[in-house]
């Protein structure tokens, strides 16, 4: 299978960094409130511990941590877990809810995964575990090989490949974007692709989800906005069309949101299948 066609197409959706920046800063707040899941109510945490991929005297690496969630909940299992996240407020909540849980084997790092030196900072072949869970930081070739560049062992990676959201469906119609998707199936797909032509042997596993949210108007109008001009320009008249579609939703001040996604979850073991 040649290789090359994967990783040249394979490139950035996200054009306008500063949005994409913006748009976590602003959903920060709805990502400080939660209990550390474990492997009884995640199916990403039972995958950890079914696969033996979080070794006592090992470190792990949460790329697109988030608030923490997933970094805070394996840090007691393992030796040193370290955090990194595009989004400063993302990760002064995750230092926060380290104080608040006690937890003192764990780093944050605010930095941008895409462009990140692994080899300055220390991080090539260092970690036992390497993963992003529902990260927009792996969206190219380049970031997604970084994965592998930083492991020693294993890598796992979840995008949501499947999503009914009836909100975000309508915005797009209206602007005359049907066409525009989230990306997380092609991500897959590229994924599996890299790996298997590159001599590794991935693992798939899915899982259906279901997330309802409350948002202010002004709020959900600016995180609707910043979501789309992450990854294209929009004009004033289309920003005022997002926000006329919103206002007439809204119910006594708010935005109530279900979301249905089936995420998919690729892993793999840095040792090639040949080896």
């Amino acid at each position: 299978m040649e290789c090359k066609p994967f990783s040249e197409n394979w490139v950035y959706r996200d054009k306008n960094k500063q949005a994409a920046t913006e748009l976590w800063d602003a959903m920060a707040p709805h990502f400080g409130s939660f209990t550390l899941p474990s492997a009884d109510d995640s199916a990403f945490m039972a995958l950890l511990k079914q696969e033996n991929m979080v070794p006592k005297d090992g470190e792990v690496l949460d790329v697109g941590c988030g608030a923490g969630r997933f970094a805070l909940a394996l840090a007691p299992e393992c030796r040193h877990v370290t955090g990194i996240d595009l989004s400063e407020k993302m990760i002064g909540l995750a230092k926060e809810k380290a104080d608040e849980h006690q937890v003192e084997n764990v780093d944050f790092l605010v930095a941008d995964w895409q462009g990140f030196d692994l080899q300055a900072a220390g991080m090539e072949k260092r970690y036992d575990l390497v993963f992003a869970h529902m990260s927009p930081a792996i969206q190219s070739a380049e970031t997604f090989w970084m994965l592998t560049e930083a492991s020693k062992n294993w890598c796992v990676m979840v995008k949501p490949v499947r999503r009914s959201d009836r909100i975000a469906k309508e915005i797009k119609k209206i602007l005359g974007f049907e066409n525009m998707g989230d990306g997380g199936a092609e991500d897959i797909l590229y994924a599996f692709n890299l790996l298997w032509c590159n001599g590794y042997l991935p693992f798939l596993a899915y899982e259906k989800r279901h997330h309802q949210s409350v948002r202010g108007l002004d709020e959900a109008i600016e995180i609707h906005v910043k979501r789309i001009k992450a990854s294209r320009d929009l004009t004033p008249a289309e920003e005022e069309k997002i926000s006329t579609y919103l206002r007439s939703i809204a119910e006594d001040g708010q935005i109530k949101e279900e979301v249905d996604t089936l995420n998919a979850t690729i892993y793999w073991q840095v040792t090639k299948g040949e080896e």
